[in-house]
């Protein structure tokens, strides 16, 4: 039950054993930050808790679970306190539950993306919502946050255990997943021969190689490579990227921005090229000849531009005969 504020009413406030009270099975923190955590413990040493947990009574074990508070708690415990403050409130839905801890938390410090992810998914699963914009609505979140959570849900579990349990150089951060999703669609869309050849999970495994033998130095560098993908809807020779995201994949020394360095870069000098010439094209169409004709300056320049096509023609015309 939500006060008009949109905070959870209570029923009363009571002085409760930390020990008899249990973590909320909705919660997705996971992490907890060592500094705040001692700093907090240090507050709560020195002059108890002042601002009492949040919990409810489950209807079918009697238990008390925290709707807000955990850090609290954990101190709490941790101390060795005999009684903690607590706000109790009627045993909420599970929709409900999930809410409120959106909305509680999200407008402190901000959960671990993995864990908001699988919460996120069994909101969706309960409210039947897919909308972007109505999911922002109900968490609190950002409708880009919801956008980057999707896309983490689309990985295997695998993955996501990387994201949340693992340790040390087993872990993978987020960001690596999220930057690496639209990788995935550009394959799909623009090299389906790759796509055949390539499982999802066989191109990720090589990637986190990669990643964790610094080859991939940042995660950004999965923006270079589907842009270089992305450059053949624009004209970039398919078989030349092709062959380029096969070594990407298969060599494990040749890195994102060597590929990019290869041929993104060179595609898109030629495609801005292109663009700067159909300009100069629709705008001498559109001159007239005797405005050229009075600036000088102008000619000179039109010559010289005319000197260097005529080169450049020339060139290619020779290359294209030796072939």
């Amino acid at each position: 039950m939500m006060s008009p504020t949109g905070s959870p009413q209570s029923e009363g406030l009571a002085e409760l054993s930390p020990k008899e009270i249990y973590k909320n099975p909705h919660n997705p923190r996971l992490i907890f930050k060592e500094e705040s955590m001692r700093l907090l413990k240090e507050s709560i040493r020195e002059v108890g808790i002042l601002v009492p947990l949040i919990v409810y009574k489950g209807k079918s074990d009697g238990k008390y679970y925290l709707l807000d508070g955990e850090r609290r708690w954990r101190c709490a415990l941790e101390l060795g306190l005999e009684k903690v403050p607590a706000n109790i409130i009627p045993e909420p839905t599970e929709t409900s539950n999930i809410l409120t801890m959106f909305n509680i938390h999200n407008v402190r410090e901000a959960w671990e993306p993995m864990p908001t992810a699988l919460k996120l998914e069994v909101l969706m699963r309960l409210l039947n919502v897919r909308s972007d914009q109505k999911l922002a609505a109900l968490t609190g979140l950002k409708v880009g946050t919801i956008r980057s959570l999707k896309k983490l849900l689309a990985y295997d579990k695998k993955y996501q255990d990387m994201m949340i349990l693992a340790t040390g150089e087993d872990k993978v951060k987020t960001n690596f997943f999220v930057e690496l999703y639209p990788v995935f669609s550009a394959i799909e869309k623009y090299l389906p021969q790759i796509h055949r050849k390539y499982t999802r999970n066989d191109i990720i495994d090589r990637l986190i190689e990669k990643y964790r033998n610094n080859v991939i130095t940042d995660v950004i560098d999965f923006r270079q490579l589907t842009s270089m993908i992305r450059a053949i809807d624009k004209g970039a020779p398919q078989q030349k990227v092709q062959e380029l995201v096969i070594r990407v994949i298969e060599d494990p020394k040749f890195s994102i921005r060597d590929a990019y360095d290869l041929s993104a870069r060179a595609i898109y000098d030629v495609l801005q090229m292109r663009k700067t010439c159909k300009a100069l094209r629709d705008s001498l169409i559109e001159t007239k000849i005797e405005a050229l004709a009075e600036d000088s300056d102008l000619l000179q320049l039109l010559k010289e531009i005319r000197e260097k096509i005529e080169r450049i023609l020339d060139e290619v015309t020779r290359m294209k005969k030796k072939k």
